[in-house]
């Protein structure tokens, strides 16, 4: 052989000891060491790629340099090729070289663009690396975590609806066994890790806000980081003005304004779910608003005073109260309605609705005759009624309705 196993060329002939030996020059001497200079060329890997190698080479710690970016699936990858690519290589899993190959297929081709508007689409190899770009509300099934193996992933922006990521064969979605929903103005990645989905990179354009004007139940939402919880109890409302005779006049007290409760939880503080009421109206006190410890009393309820001739007032509501949020506001005193002197028939005042910290009363009046007049939303106080002279009753009325405010952050 002309190479001896470590790279190095062994020569058949010496011609200088061929000379000393007197030995003559010979045809079959020649050959023979031609011979071996072809075996040795024939083992060597030409520049134009005309041999190739016959077993794997170790490179001795030398780095192949100046290499051209990768074309197809079983080219080598450069450094910086797979920095533009953001190869993402998890040292955890224990890829074989095969796995690793498999995982980059396609990472050197141009992430392509998907628009899907819904309402369904199931996700499929190829996705690999787009972008989806969500322009309607989307349910998307994801392929099992074993189809596509570790490192398949994909980018989204939902521009038009949600996207809700339906996993299949038993894998979970930010460790959810259930459908993930990402909102409308979010972009991002979703990756899998070769056993579940995880959502990375998530930026929601704007927080969702609920306005809750009834009883019911929160459900917490997947990917809830932070929940901002505004509760509002039911404004105060206001007594029925009662029937005056000629020379007389009467007033009713202006309802309170409702307590409202502000507090920010993390979601890990939260149950699953929480029941919470929401305070209605009435003639008297507003309801309260609960959630998870929150409260927002209900704004005092106004009072009417008897008709008579002589100046008196009508008793407005006291503020409704609020406890458990990192801030609690108290509800503003609803105004004193007031009862005319010496008999001037139309000289009555209304008593103004108190505010709550987010809706504004009901403004007071000098009315002929008036009923009570509702309080703004949310929790804003009524305003009291009066009358002067011969009238009949006049009906009272419920503060501004209760609500409860969600803001979630994910």
């Amino acid at each position: 052989m002309p190479f001896d196993g470590s790279g190095n060329f062994n020569r058949v002939m010496n011609w200088v000891n061929d000379a000393l030996a007197n030995i003559k020059i010979l045809a079959t001497r020649h050959d023979s060491e031609d011979d071996n200079f072809a075996a040795g060329l024939s083992n060597c890997i030409t520049k134009d790629g005309q041999s190739q190698p016959t077993a794997n080479i170790p490179m001795n710690g030398k780095r192949i340099t100046n290499l051209a970016n990768p074309v197809n699936p079983q080219d080598a990858m450069t450094l910086a090729q797979m920095m533009a690519s953001n190869v993402r290589y998890d040292v955890t899993q224990a890829l074989t070289i095969a796995q690793q190959l498999q995982a980059h297929v396609n990472l050197a081709s141009t992430a392509s663009v998907a628009i899907k508007a819904g309402p369904t689409y199931t996700l499929v190899q190829s996705d690999r690396n787009k972008l989806l770009r969500i322009t309607g509300a989307n349910v998307v099934t994801l392929p099992t975590a074993a189809t596509v193996g570790n490192d398949f992933a994909f980018q989204f922006r939902t521009e038009g609806g949600a996207l809700t990521l339906h996993p299949t064969g038993g894998a979970l979605v930010e460790g959810l066994a259930a459908d993930y929903v990402i909102p409308d103005l979010a972009y991002g990645m979703v990756w899998c890790d070769g056993t579940n989905w995880q959502v990375v990179n998530s930026t929601r354009g704007a927080p969702v806000v609920s306005v809750l004007t009834s009883s019911g139940t929160y459900t917490k939402s997947p990917g809830l980081k932070a929940l901002l919880v505004v509760v509002s109890g039911c404004g105060g409302g206001v007594a029925d003005t009662p029937a005056c005779t000629t020379g007389n006049s009467v007033a009713v007290g202006g309802g309170a304004g409702a307590g409202v409760s502000v507090k920010m939880y993390k979601a890990s503080d939260l149950p699953a779910t929480v029941a919470y009421t929401v305070g209605t109206g009435l003639k008297g006190a507003g309801g309260a608003s609960i959630f998870s410890g929150q409260t927002g009393n209900g704004g005092g309820g106004g009072v009417a005073n008897a008709a008579g001739s002589t100046f008196a007032g009508a008793l407005p509501g006291t503020g409704g109260s609020a406890s458990g949020g990192d801030l609690n506001f108290t509800g503003q005193n609803g105004g004193m309605g007031v009862r005319a002197a010496h008999g001037v028939a139309t000289a009555a005042y209304a008593g103004d609705g108190g505010a709550s910290h987010l809706g504004v009363g009901s403004a007071g009046t000098y009315p002929t005759v008036a009923g009570g007049s509702t309080g703004n939303f949310p929790g804003g106080g009524a305003r009291g009624g009066g009358s002067g002279g011969a009238q009949s009753a006049q009906a009272g009325t419920s503060g501004g309705q209760g609500a409860i405010i969600l803001t979630e952050y994910f």
